[in-house]
Parts: structure tokens; C-alpha cells; sequence
């Protein structure tokens, strides 16, 4: 029907060619049956299950005061509001790309060749089958969220964050061999993940200054 609007156009060939160049070949559909290790792939899928626990962890710590620092409340407050600001704009960006460049992401196109079946790995899958959505594999949100978490945890939680970095690693790794995600996207949320924690601390920065600004001249023109 006109105004009606037209099937989505999904983005994974370009994806793909990326891919190729990059590692001269496919990753995601490769590496479970070069590597098919149940071990293995159970520890990965077990990371990349994380992410869901994870996405609260750091604010949760945040807002209970559990940092293992020494800090007054009103600069954990600063810390927190920093921490939710630099995950919700991580999330913005992914949700952006996902409407302007939908990419379906390997799993929809077919399980890799070789992957070990274990209990882990069909506990992912179902979490995926039931709240994944299609056309949202990049940047790979998973990875971009706990990069950001993990940045933020290394700045205001003593070793928390350097902890949540090995399964930070894990869970990009297990993407990829799940054949959740193409390789690319991993890169590409782990890079998206890095960038906005400075862009949130400056943004603090600069509220704090506007705010430090105007209270310290209420009567100023």
C-alpha cells in the first residue's frame, strides 16, 4: 500500500566484506569449529551471559556506596550520575546506528559450523531468542555497554572494575565465537564503549562548572 513503509534492509554483506578484509574470512562462522572446545565455549557463553547482570552492576555499587573508596556522598552521587549518563548515551548511539544501518548479525544466518552444544549455551540462546531484537547486531551493544562499564568501574570502584575486565573480554570473545556477532562488531561497540566515558566526564565537567558558576554570583546579571 503506498505510505506503507518498505521490508528493511539489512546491512550484513557489508558487513561481511569488512570482515573478510580484515581477517580473511569469517570469524563468526569459523572459529567455534576450528576451536570446538565445550570447555571453551562454555566459559565464553558464560561471560557474554553476564552482560545482563552486569549492565546493573557498577550504578547498583554506585548508589549503595559499595566502592572501596573513600568517598563523601555527594561526590558518589557525582560519580553515579556520571556512570548512568555515559551508559545511557552508549546506548543512544547503538540504538541510533541500529534504525540508520540495520545488521542482522550471523546468528540469523545460520549456526557456525562445529559449535559445541552445552547447557550455558542454550540458556544464552534462550535469552536471546526471547528479548534480542533483529537488525541490532552494530555495533555490538553488549560490548559497548560493559566496556563502559568497566571504564567507569575502573575510575570510581577499586577493583571491581579491573575484575569485570576479564569478563569484559570474555563476553567480546564469546560474541563472536557464539555467532552472535560478527568480529567487526565487537570492534566497533568496543570503540563505541571507549569513547562516550570521556564525553560523559566532560559533560559532568561542564555542568559542574555552569553550576559552580551561577551559584557563586547569584546576583550577577
Amino acid at each position: 500500500m503506498e505510505g506503507m513503509p518498505g521490508p528493511v534492509v539489512y546491512h550484513d554483506p557489508a558487513i561481511a566484506r569488512v570482515e573478510a578484509f580484515l581477517f580473511g574470512g569469517q570469524p563468526a562462522f569459523e572459529w567455534a569449529g576450528a576451536s570446538p572446545s565445550l570447555a571453551l565455549s562454555e566459559i565464553l557463553h558464560a561471560c557474554y551471559g553476564c552482560y545482563y547482570p552486569m549492565i546493573y552492576a557498577a550504578p547498583a555499587l554506585l548508589w549503595l556506596g559499595i566502592t572501596g573508596r573513600d568517598r563523601t556522598a555527594e561526590l558518589r552521587a557525582r560519580d553515579f550520575g556520571e556512570t548512568v549518563l555515559a551508559l545511557e548515551a552508549c546506548f543512544f548511539v547503538c540504538f541510533f546506528v541500529f534504525v540508520m544501518f540495520p545488521v542482522q548479525g550471523p546468528r540469523y544466518l545460520g549456526v557456525p559450523a562445529g559449535i559445541p552444544d552445552g547447557p550455558v549455551r542454550r540458556m544464552v540462546l534462550f535469552l536471546l531468542q526471547t528479548g534480542s531484537s533483529r537488525g541490532a547486531a552494530f555495533p555490538s551493544s553488549h560490548v559497548a555497554v560493559i566496556v563502559t562499564q568497566v571504564a567507569m568501574a575502573i575510575q570510581f570502584q577499586r577493583g571491581g572494575g579491573w575484575a569485570s575486565l576479564v569478563i569484559a573480554v570474555g563476553l567480546a570473545l564469546g560474541a563472536v565465537y557464539g555467532g552472535f556477532h560478527y568480529a567487526v562488531d565487537a570492534i566497533a561497540g568496543a570503540l563505541l564503549g571507549v569513547a562516550v566515558v570521556p564525553l560523559a566526564g566532560a559533560f559532568r565537567r561542564r555542568a559542574d562548572l555552569a553550576a559552580t558558576g551561577f551559584t557563586s554570583t547569584p546576583g550577577a546579571a
